[in-house]
Formats: C-alpha cells, structure tokens, sequence
C-alpha cells in the first residue's frame, strides 16, 4: 500500500477543483499516507492551508505558471522545469497530479511511472485541432500511468481528443458534501426559490438564466431566483442587467462563499442552464438535499439527473422548456417530492464521499 504520497495540485480558490484537493488531503490522512502537497505560490492566502495543517500534511510552493505558460505547447517548458527541480528532489511512493486543464503536467505521466492524473475538465476540438502535437503525450504513457476524470462524457473526451488508451482511463464522480440540514419551513411569501450556484461565467450561460427569470417571474409572482458564488465583478456585471430589466425583487445574487448550505435550505428547485459541465458538483449538492433539480442536457450532468426521475434535462438556451419544467415542480407537490427522493438515492448510491474515498482507496492498491 501506498505510503508516501506527492500532490501536484492546480485549482481555483473558488470552485470544484479546490474542494476535491480538500477531501483528497482528508482521505490520504484517513488511509494513513504521508501528504505532501507542492501549490503554485500564489495560493499562499488560501484556506487549503490550514487543511494542511488540520491533516498534517506537508506542503511547499512552487512558481506560478505564467500567462505564456499557459498555452499547450510552451506547458511543457514550464512543467518540465517543475518536475526537475522540484518533484525530482522529494521522495514519494506515488505522484498524484490533480488538474482543471487537460494538458498542464499530462507529460508527468509519461516521466514517473507511478502517477495518477485526475481531471476534473475535459480536451476538446479545439485542443486536438490547433494543439496536435499534444496527442503524442499518451502514446508514451507508462502502463501502470492512471488519468482520472469525473465522468464517462470527460472521459470519452480523453480517448477522442487526446488519444489516451481507454485501459488507462476510469471515472470516479464527484462527491457531494456532507450535511446534516433539514429543509427549512417557510412562513413567508416568497416560498418558491429557485438556486443556482457556481461562477457567474459564460460557461454557466447566465443569458438563458435571466430570460428564464423575465418569463418565469410573469406567471409566478412568489418566487425568488437566488444565484451563489459570483465574484464581484461578475455580481456588478450582471445586477446592471437586472436593474435595467426590472428584476430586482425576484433576484439575489451572492458572492462566493465556502459554505453555501444555508441557500440548499431555502432553495424549492435548482437550476442550472450550463453550456459547458464536466460533471457538476452543485448539481449533486442540491440533490443530496432531495432538490429537484432543472439542468442542461450537456457533458456530464445527465450522469447524475435522469429525465423525469430525479429532475428535467433540457437543451441550454430551451428558456420555454425550462420555464414549464419549474413551473411543474412548483405546481404539481408529489412530482417535487418524487424527484428530490430520487436525487437523495443517486447520491447514495452514486455520489457519495464514501464512494469516492473507497474508490480512491483501491486505485492505490494497484501501486
């Protein structure tokens, strides 16, 4: 079993990538590993920090990677430079490389045998395109070399547009957070919260969100549309919008926060209109708390909602489609209450943190 444990980690102080480095530090402490873990030093303010300390864990800063570092080719310079003068110089039985860009650090896999790569985005067209040369990458990957995506759409992604053998490749989902929070009870009159939560980016298709809140705001009076995690500017972009649309009293933007629980509580419905998703983790938080949840049939999210079981699936600029599968919800008390138990199953049967620790767990024990 593996001992000592090396993570190379490339994440966002505010998003999906950093609360997997999180559980990941957690789960290697649980198993009884050594962590040490090398961040970019420009994470220095980060609570990931003190997740260090809290599991005894070892970590040291390497050089942030720069703008021009950041495209596919001139990557492997800066990588290169990582891995002989940092990663060479530490002892470790097994080097973990966690990644929201599918190409930074890809070469490790073929200069340490024992490597696991997780990637938590995708390669596409345009990549495999303009970037070709990247494709060679894989072809001289050790056979014990692992690439970990968190769903079957990310990873059918990885064999087309990298060219990375499918023995290679498995998925371990994402896992919702653990809470322990009832539902809150309403004595208002605004009952009816429709939430959102992630960066307030083009990526999250904010345009059909606000068209969905101009038609949907007509017809129900009493709801409320309450989007979590933008940041300021973000925040700023999109309440001019709104103020000049006169939406103000059905939308509440808030910026990021850690812990946005309290807005699972409230929320009747979650909503999620994405152009782009590799899984969605929000997606599986509002279903852990029996939230019907309205999403885009794109990337990995029909992988955890079923048409009709555990919410609607719907095409990302369907505002009509949308606006009646809410609307349904609202209106129709057992279809809300079918759909959220059958989100609650599929998370524990699917999206669970034990799940995805156990399945961490035996992917050691190939090493």
């Amino acid at each position: 079993m593996v001992k000592k444990v090396l993570i190379l980690a490339e994440f966002s102080e505010k998003g999906g990538t950093k609360t997997f480095l999180e559980k990941l530090i957690r789960y290697n402490y649980e198993f009884g590993c050594e962590n040490n873990i090398l961040i970019e030093s420009y994470h220095k303010i980060s609570s990931i920090n003190n997740t260090c300390r809290k599991y005894n864990s070892k970590y040291s800063y390497i050089p942030t990677r720069t703008k021009i570092f950041y495209n596919p080719y001139l990557a492997i310079i800066y990588d290169l430079y990582i891995f002989f003068y940092y990663i060479k110089k530490e002892k470790y039985d097994l080097l973990i490389i966690s990644n929201s860009s599918p190409w930074m650090f890809l070469i490790f896999n073929i200069l340490e045998e024992k490597t696991i790569y997780f990637g938590h985005s995708y390669p596409n067209q345009y990549l495999s395109s303009f970037y070709f040369l990247i494709k060679l990458i894989p072809k001289f990957f050790g056979e014990s070399s692992k690439i970990i995506t968190v769903s079957r759409f990310s990873k059918m992604h990885f064999i087309k547009y990298l060219g990375v053998k499918p023995s290679q490749i498995s998925v371990i989902y994402n896992s919702c957070i653990k809470h322990n929070f009832l539902k809150l009870n309403y004595n208002t009159t605004i009952d009816k919260v429709i939430l959102t939560v992630g960066r307030l980016s083009n990526d999250k298709n904010p345009a059909t969100w606000i068209k969905v809140v101009e038609k949907l705001c007509k017809i129900e009076p009493n709801v409320k549309f309450i989007w979590v995690g933008a940041n300021l500017y973000e925040k700023d972009s999109i309440m001019k919008i709104i103020i000049q649309k006169n939406l103000t009293q059905y939308v509440k933007i808030v910026e990021y926060i850690e812990d946005p629980s309290y807005y699972y509580q409230l929320a009747s419905v979650y909503f999620q209109p994405s152009l782009l998703e590799s899984h969605g983790i929000a997606v599986i938080d509002a279903m852990s708390y029996g939230i019907p949840c309205v999403v885009s049939n794109i990337g990995g999210l029909p992988e955890s909602v079923i048409n009709a079981e555990s919410g609607f699936l719907l095409e990302p600029n369907d505002v009509n489609g949308f606006v009646s599968k809410i609307k349904e919800i609202f209106d129709d008390y057992s279809l809300n209450q079918a759909l959220g138990q059958n989100g609650k199953l599929m998370v524990k049967k699917y999206f669970s943190e034990n799940i995805q620790q156990k399945k961490i767990y035996n992917l050691y024990k190939e090493f």
